[in-house]
């Protein structure tokens, strides 16, 4: 118990008792009972229920992250023909769902196909990216082109709300031969 006196300016306190019951005293300042294994009725039932219940939240959590792991794409590299602004069509490339359209005020738009590159999860993680690295190229002239990712099968790989944060990043090309030595990705 803390008596206290109030004041203008709010309240002071000025004495805390001598005597603070055992209760209310911190964790770390409590004396601690030496306690002993129950061996009563019911107690080898209770310490199984416990052992089940533990393996069933590491088999759970194991599945999740197996899940987790799963939705992230594979390596993989394919054409992809660039579209319309208002009629992209995506194709999956290593199980990333990705789409390639004009950009309606370009100048100079590419024609024709792109050359995608997904990169899997590890080689992204290796350079320090929580998300997905891809490349693309023209196949001919270069130019302009939107690219679309539809990143709805690992939009809570990090928790919720973390698909509002994603953006994208362009990074230099060493980020993929020397990913180690870091440096300040640019972004676009």
């Amino acid at each position: 118990m803390v008596s206290v006196a109030v004041t203008g300016g709010g309240l002071t306190p000025v004495a805390q008792a001598a005597d603070t019951p055992p209760d209310l005293k911190p964790l770390w300042k409590r004396e601690v009972t030496p306690t002993t294994e129950v061996t009563g009725l019911g107690a080898k039932a209770e310490r199984a229920a416990v052992s089940t219940g533990r393996k069933k939240n590491e088999t759970q959590a194991e599945t999740a992250e197996a899940e987790q792991q799963a939705a992230w794409p594979q390596s993989g590299t394919g054409r992809i023909a660039v579209s319309p602004a208002d009629k992209t069509d995506p194709a999956e490339i290593g199980g990333l769902p990705v789409a390639v359209g004009t950009p309606q005020a370009a100048k100079s738009p590419v024609d024709g196909t792109v050359q995608l590159r997904v990169l899997g999860h590890r080689a992204a993680t290796d350079a320090g990216v929580k998300g997905v690295l891809l490349s693309a190229q023209a196949t001919e002239d270069a130019g302009s082109a939107d690219i679309s990712v539809d990143y709805g099968r690992f939009a809570s790989a990090y928790g919720g709300g973390w698909a509002g944060r994603l953006g994208l990043v362009r990074l230099p090309e060493c980020a993929l031969t020397t990913p180690d030595r870091g440096g300040v990705p640019h972004h676009h």
